[in-house]
């Protein structure tokens, strides 16, 4: 049986997350719980942070990395690559 994996924000993605309007938050979360429901998917590319994390990024530019042992995903960065529509 698979754990069930939650999500978690940086303060940053936070900051960005709460300046949007209440549709673009609703698709942004649509986007996170996504990253929960199967946090082992890979993302279009990789980078490593400083903190030698591997980030997985979407095309969304999300960036986020699994910590299985707490069952979360830890969104780490958040870009606005499109216009989100209203």
């Amino acid at each position: 049986m698979n754990p069930r994996y939650g999500y978690t924000v940086d303060a940053a993605v936070l900051a960005f997350f709460t300046g949007l309007s209440r549709k673009q938050r609703e698709q942004l979360a649509d986007v996170f719980q996504g990253l929960a429901d199967n946090p082992f998917q890979a993302g279009e590319n990789q980078r490593v942070k400083p903190n030698e994390r591997t980030l997985q990024v979407t095309v969304f530019r999300v960036s986020w990395w699994v910590d299985h042992p707490v069952c979360l995903v830890r969104v780490a960065e958040v870009h606005r690559l499109i216009e989100l529509r209203p």
